[in-house]
């Protein structure tokens, strides 16, 4: 679609959860080159000394103010100062977007791009600043500062007396607070969603079942939404909590994919801080769960991995195995080419040298189909070092 900033971010956000997929790199990769292709790189921007220079050579360096220049320096950074805490105080969440635009402006590159409708980058940003610097002067005249203040702390005193009374429709509220806790996380706005699904569980733990009738089952959304936003920010315990609760809810409720996906969550925090056995052992729960070929795929790819971790090569190998059948049954060549490439590291451990060459040449055909260079590169490297062991 030639959405390749777009395109950048997901593959950034698929290699943060899926590191070992070769793919990922490669979208980085070909999105950056793209990129760089429609707009140019940094580095083909070549300054000249052009323009109006005059104010360098007035000699009007920071080191060169006098000391009554310095005192009126000083005056107008405290008068920014306040001038941007007012800002900031009356923008409220708006302020972060106003600061970002402002650093949009100051990259060149981007501003002498054009959108699609032929409109430039630069209009849009200068008008965005501008409509927001308007809406900031009329909500200053409407209410001043310290009616803002004062009027928020009414407002923070009047929710906390109702806040366990649940609003006129329960279930679209929540559906629509999951969707935007979803949206943020998807879109990597991890801090922002994990404290939306934060203010939602404290919400939803205050009403009776009665008023939500599958709250149990909301609350396990939210323990999973905020371990996975934990898991992100690197905490790995507090990620383990939540998740082991959603696995509570789903096993009180009796909800099947509630408790494989706690499951799947569970096994991805073992294996993300090396207890290869424990996710293991979770995985090997959820097998059973597992409902379609790409997520058995997966599933056994994974556990062979585990097993690859902990020098165990022949289980790693019949997970392989078991991995590539379900890939072969749903003809998914990217589980093919990671399933086959799994098999060649355990036989190669194993010293069957022959039986390696020849998952190897399978993931290398894979890699070819799929125009995945780097997987190609890498495996014809592992292929070149088995082969060597053959002749040897």
């Amino acid at each position: 679609m030639g959405d390749f900033e777009f395109a950048l971010v997901y593959y950034h956000r698929g290699h943060k959860l899926r590191p070992e997929l070769q793919e990922f790199r490669l979208g980085i990769q070909k999105a950056q080159e793209a990129i760089d292709n429609s707009v140019g790189s940094p580095s083909s921007v070549k300054l000249v000394n052009k323009g109006d220079l005059s104010f360098f050579h007035n000699g009007v360096h920071p080191q060169n103010l006098n000391p009554s220049n310095k005192k009126e320096s000083k005056k107008h950074s405290k008068k920014t100062d306040k001038g941007e805490k007012t800002a900031k105080q009356l923008l409220g969440e708006l302020y972060s977007d106003r600061e970002y635009l402002k650093k949009l402006l100051q990259d060149e590159d981007l501003v002498k791009c054009k959108i699609r409708s032929g409109e430039r980058v630069q209009d849009l940003i200068v008008g965005s600043i501008s409509y927001l610097d308007t809406r900031m002067a009329f909500w200053q005249q409407q209410k001043p500062i310290y009616a803002r203040q004062r009027d928020r702390k009414l407002m923070q005193q009047q929710w906390s007396k109702v806040l366990h009374k649940p609003p006129s429709d329960p279930t679209r509220y929540v559906l629509s607070s999951l969707e935007e806790i979803d949206t943020a996380l998807s879109a990597g706005y991890t801090e922002s969603g994990l404290n939306k699904a934060r203010e939602l569980m404290k919400v939803v733990k205050d009403w009776s079942e009665d008023a939500l009738p599958n709250k149990n089952e909301v609350l396990g959304n939210l323990h999973s939404y905020i371990g996975n936003a934990l898991m992100d920010l690197g905490n790995m315990d507090r990620a383990l909590h939540h998740h082991e609760k959603d696995l509570e809810l789903a096993k009180k409720c009796d909800l099947t994919d509630s408790k494989s996906r706690a499951l799947d969550n569970i096994g991805r925090v073992y294996a993300r801080i090396g207890k290869f056995q424990q996710a293991i052992e979770v995985w090997e729960k959820k097998l059973p769960l597992a409902c379609g070929g790409l997520e058995k795929a997966w599933l056994f790819h994974e556990i062979g991995r585990c097993y690859l971790e902990l020098k165990r090569y022949m289980e790693a190998r019949d997970y392989g195995s078991r991995s590539l059948m379900a890939a072969d049954d749903i003809s998914d060549e990217k589980w093919q080419l990671n399933a086959s490439v799994l098999m060649a590291q355990a036989e190669l451990k194993l010293s069957n040298y022959k039986a390696s060459v020849l998952h190897f040449e399978r993931a290398l055909e894979r890699a070819k189909l799929l125009q995945d260079d780097s997987a190609s590169e890498a495996i014809q490297k592992a292929l070149c070092e088995a082969r060597l062991r053959v002749t040897q």
